[in-house]
């Protein structure tokens, strides 16, 4: 049988704490891996916006808890203003619609005020009201702008 001397010991101990400190390095390694995954995977938070198909016009959407937006060509009463000198403007009514968060479906939601050319979202004439997602185009009689939330729609889950 051998006998372990102090020198023999001693190097034992020291190849096994540079064990433990390769083993520490490379599972805070590989948890850093795991944190910048899931933060590149996760939706940016970003506040809700409309903006012309050429980027042009952009109009963020700030909606509070239980109130709307309303957007128009019109100065009073109208929170989102549509330039008049952008194109196909003139089909824009004063107050044309509103824009406010709808709790129970989870989405903005676009309303009719009673615009003499209606609202389109993805070029279908809407009823009254229609859901809003995530590069959907809606436009206000001819005036299109696209909506942006950041928010991907993948569809229903399950069979």
């Amino acid at each position: 049988m051998m006998e372990l001397t102090t020198p023999s010991v001693l190097v034992v101990l020291v190849a096994a704490a540079a064990l433990c400190l390769i083993a520490l390095a490379w599972f805070r390694y590989r948890r850093q891996q795991h944190a910048d995954r899931v933060a590149r995977s996760a939706p940016a938070s970003i506040t809700p916006y409309l903006e012309s198909p050429d980027g042009s016009l952009f109009f963020p959407l700030r909606l509070p808890q239980g109130e709307a937006l309303v957007v128009g060509r019109g100065t009073q009463d109208v929170d989102i203003i549509i330039p008049t000198a952008a194109p196909r403007s003139e089909s824009v009514s004063l107050r044309h619609a509103r824009i406010y968060f709808e709790d129970r479906c989870g989405h903005a939601v676009i309303e009719d005020l009673g615009s003499t050319n209606g609202i389109f979202v993805n070029g279908r004439r809407t009823p009254r009201k229609n859901l809003l997602k995530d590069r959907w185009t809606v436009s206000l009689g001819e005036f299109e702008l696209i909506y942006r939330d950041g928010e991907s729609d993948t569809g229903p889950v399950g069979p």
